[in-house]
């Protein structure tokens, strides 16, 4: 009876040997997949940059409503208020 409970325990043991090692790779790929995001991470903007970049198109849209109208009369596309 012992060498029967024995031989069971070892076809246990072997399995979860397999089920180790597959679950090696698996964590070793997902070693490599976090490492290849965040390295893409690495390179996105900031919300700083982003945040700078819109401040600076709202102020070049704003500069250039407020002066479109002595642009226009630069440019001859109106004529100067009498």
């Amino acid at each position: 009876m012992d060498s029967h409970r024995i031989d069971a325990l070892e076809k246990r043991f072997d399995k979860l040997e397999v089920r180790l090692d597959g679950l090696q790779r698996e964590v070793g790929d997902l070693r490599v997949q976090i490492a290849t995001l965040t390295e893409r991470i690495a390179h996105l903007p900031s919300k700083e940059f982003i945040y700078k970049g819109i401040a600076g198109l709202i102020a070049a849209v704003g500069t250039l409503v407020v002066l479109a109208p002595k642009l226009q009369t630069w440019f001859g596309v109106i004529t100067p208020p009498n």
